[in-house]
This record gives structure tokens, sequence and C-alpha cells, in this order.
């Protein structure tokens, strides 16, 4: 008797089971929808900022800073995190520090890459 007992509760915990696997599916295939970047690529026409001569900073102590924050701003744009729009306006100034680090001002190109991310809101 007890085997008969438990057997229908067995098959109401697999049913259970089965039914909870189901939304779970049906629940990430809807998050994973809606959590897709804005702008997987440049296909759309985006025009991206001119590439960093990333060979001639690394030879300055600011170089690392300056590159590591282009990379990053490139990839907000590109996720969605940052509009199209501030980003045109953050990559001159980033191109702007690279040329005075370039320049063997590294104090300045520091001071510069600074003052824009605080003005954009990122981390000093």
């Amino acid at each position: 008797m007890t085997f008969t007992a438990s057997v229908p509760s067995r098959i109401g915990t697999r049913a259970a089971l089965a039914g909870a696997l189901v939304a779970a599916l049906a629940t990430a295939s809807c998050n994973t929808a809606m959590n897709a970047p804005v702008k997987p690529d440049a296909l759309d026409g985006t025009v991206y900022a001119a590439p960093l001569n990333t060979a001639e900073l690394s030879k300055h102590s600011c170089g690392a800073p300056i590159i590591a924050y282009r990379n990053l701003i490139d990839r907000d744009v590109r996720t969605g995190f940052l509009s199209q729009s501030v980003y045109d306006r953050i990559a001159p100034q980033i191109a702007s520090a690279a040329s005075t680090c370039v320049a063997g001002n590294d104090a300045a190109a520091i001071a510069s890459l600074r003052a824009t991310k605080r003005q954009f809101g990122y981390p000093v």
C-alpha cells in the first residue's frame, strides 16, 4: 500500500517539475529577446571614431588609460548603453587627449582624460 500511495505523488511531482521547467524556459526566452544589444555591430551605417594609434600610445604612461577608456565607450555605444550622439562628443575629446599623450605631455593628457570622464559620468 505504501508503494501505490507514493506513485501518484511522484507523478504529481514530475508534472509540477515539468511545468516549472516549461515556465522557466519561456521566461528565459523572453528575457533573452529583451536584453539583446540595441546595436550589435556597425551594419546600420553608424560611423564610429577613427582608431587610436595604440602602438604610439603604448610608449607613454598615459596611453593605457586612454586606450582603455576608448575601448569602454566603443563597447558602450555598441551595446546601446551610450547614445551615438554622446559618443560623437566624447570621441574627439579622447583623440585630443591621445594627441597630447603622444606629444609627450603625460600629465596634461591624463588631466584631459579625467575631465572627459567626469563630464560624461564615467568613474575617474
